[in-house]
């Protein structure tokens, strides 16, 4: 029988300097080293690999893939065609939690600001939001209202621009 821990499979992914300072990227982080980074946390979510990613909030989506990737992981991610056209946003999702306020700047601003192609990106997206999201759940400390809550907002933004 599996432990806990490796049910969770909480792991350190890797650390690296940012602007002088030390940072550290954990995959299915335990709720103590989530709170090692205050109230603002930085999170990739990977929905085929079924990993999340987190950092502090003072460490930008790009600076954490860059480091990850260094590593050997999220190599097929490429963050920037993510973020300006939308590619694998049927896959990934980047997020930020701050204080209690779960969004997805990246993804919104894709809808609101027209970049890429927008009906690839509402298919896209779509295929993203039917995915289960239930493996979420053994992560006690994300709170799981909030997430549905930034998921529709995703789907609002995508809806406003279909």
């Amino acid at each position: 029988m599996k432990t806990y821990k490796e049910w969770l499979a909480e792991d350190f992914a890797t650390g690296f300097k940012d602007r002088g300072t030390y940072q550290e990227v954990y995959v299915n982080p335990s709720k103590s080293e989530i709170q090692g980074f205050d109230k603002n946390i930085r999170l990739i979510l990977d929905s085929e690999e079924r990993k999340l990613y987190a950092s502090s909030g003072d460490v930008l989506h790009d600076d954490s893939i860059k480091a990850l990737k260094a590593d050997g992981m999220l190599l097929d991610f490429n963050y920037d065609a993510y973020w300006r056209d939308g590619k694998g946003i049927d896959r990934y999702l980047t997020f930020v939690i701050e204080s209690d306020d779960y969004y997805s700047d990246s993804i919104t601003d894709l809808f609101f600001n027209d970049r890429g192609n927008k009906e690839q990106n509402i298919i896209n997206i779509k295929k993203f939001l039917e995915k289960d999201f239930t493996w979420l759940s053994r992560f006690i400390w994300l709170d799981k209202d909030k997430f549905k809550s930034m998921l529709n907002e995703i789907e609002d933004a995508a809806k406003i621009k279909a």
